[in-house]
């Protein structure tokens, strides 16, 4: 028993896909354009690149930080159309909270004044939406006085930027969009046609040495079957808004969709159809087909995996029995929403809280499922025997709070009662 489900969630938080994986398949066999063949183009820049591309350390003035990014970008791109996140209560909320959950340092709420001193280093000052907000205002506008065309979105900057570079590229100029990111990759290389000017993508690859690659979306040549289906594979597979699925790497996602025609039957009908109960169903049955028993409900398959299991090894790895019918449902959700904002390149006329997400007041949240972990019958026979309430209740020794559940009297020592688990659980106060 689990009280989330495992194949899609690492405890609250949805699974973590590699992005990156499916750009590095997509450019693996693309030779990159030299700069002596790149033409003279109109430069976007991802804002969200600079504000981590600039190094600057506490004790030093705004100013001086400000006067580094100035610096940078007049020095290495000239005059630059520059695209900032906005932070507005969106379907990244999430992930926004896994990396503030994961970050070593944290800042509080700074006020800014270009004369002031830098009290906290760049990590920790970033891991603060208050503090990068107003850093962000500050710096678009002393960039917008040496010349640059600065956009601050309301939420996500990647739909604008693909945007922005595919209104020049059909006005007959070439652009290179500077980004990190396999999103911003993935939807130029869908939208991109042969009749529009070239956009070249820029990034720098994973390493110490941070070597920059610049490659011509003329030259990335896909099958057409899956150049139609790559936005579909990427959100199906898991990015910030949607769960990697445990045991499914996106090289196996993508060679599905490339060869199984169910599979890409059904894909087109989680991202086409405008019934919710439609695209679950859909989505429950693309799982099966994942999980190799096409033709075997997804129920059936949980059992089958769970004996089989018990009998190889008499105990079971939770993540790798497939998702629940309902878990399975409302990623699938998840996933149309997100493609469909991919398609439109804006942010997505379409309720997230009719798609998979429910509204908090932190923001939204994935809905992991609607039914509860198990019968209440069973739920009474989960109790822990913590014998430090205050303490042991606090983390994940303890067995209910590991559970997902409320401590209860029944429990060996804190009976439910003055204890750290019977309130409602806080995502900070977890031992990680």
């Amino acid at each position: 028993m689990s009280a989330v489900p495992s194949s899609l969630f690492d405890g609250p938080f949805m699974r973590h896909a590699d992005k990156a994986d499916l750009a590095n398949e997509i450019l693996e066999e693309v030779k990159p354009t030299p700069k002596a063949d790149t033409p003279q183009t109109m430069m976007i820049i991802d804002g969200g690149w600079l504000l981590n591309k600039v190094r600057w350390k506490k004790s030093v003035r705004y100013r001086d930080v400000f006067a580094q990014y100035r610096k940078f970008v007049r020095e290495k791109f000239g005059i630059a159309v520059i695209v900032f996140d906005g932070y507005d209560a969106s379907t990244k909320d999430h992930e926004h909270k896994r990396r503030l959950l994961n970050a070593k340092k944290r800042a509080n709420n700074i006020t800014i004044e270009v004369d002031n001193e830098v009290h906290e280093d760049q990590s920790a000052f970033f891991t603060n939406v208050h503090n990068k907000t107003a850093f962000i205002r500050e710096l678009a506008e002393m960039l917008k006085t040496d010349g640059h065309a600065v956009t601050i979105c309301n939420a996500d900057a990647d739909t604008v930027i693909v945007q922005k570079a595919l209104n020049f590229a059909k006005n007959e100029q070439n652009v290179t969009v500077v980004a990190n990111d396999t999103d911003v990759l993935i939807m130029i290389i869908y939208h991109w046609t042969d009749e529009m000017s070239d956009i070249f993508f820029r990034r720098e690859t994973q390493s110490k040495k941070n070597i920059e690659n610049t490659y011509r979306i003329r030259d990335i040549t896909i099958p057409a079957a899956f150049k139609q289906n790559i936005l579909f594979a990427h959100a199906w597979s898991g990015c910030d808004t949607t769960s990697h699925c445990y045991g499914f790497g996106k090289n196996t996602i993508n060679g599905t969709l490339k060869s199984d025609k169910k599979a890409q039957k059904l894909s087109k009908l989680i991202v086409t159809s405008s019934i919710q109960q439609t695209v679950g169903d859909a989505g429950c049955k693309l799982f099966s087909l994942m999980y190799g028993e096409p033709d075997v409900s997804l129920t059936k398959l949980r059992h089958q995996r769970f004996d089989s299991m018990m009998a190889e090894k008499n105990s079971i790895t939770l993540p790798r029995i497939p998702p629940t019918v309902r878990a399975a449902y409302y990623h699938a959700l998840r996933v149309h929403l997100q493609v469909v904002v991919w398609l439109q390149l804006n942010e997505s006329e379409l309720n997230a809280s009719e798609w998979g997400w429910k509204k908090t007041p932190e923001g939204y949240e994935p809905i992991m499922t609607d039914l509860p972990a198990a019968p209440e019958s069973v739920l009474n026979f989960v109790r822990c025997k913590c014998k430090s309430p205050k303490n042991q209740c606090g983390t994940m020794i303890c067995s209910c709070r590991k559970n997902g559940l409320k401590c209860v009297s029944a429990c060996g020592g804190c009976h439910g009662e003055s204890c750290r688990n019977s309130e409602d659980v806080d995502l900070e106060d977890d031992d990680q």
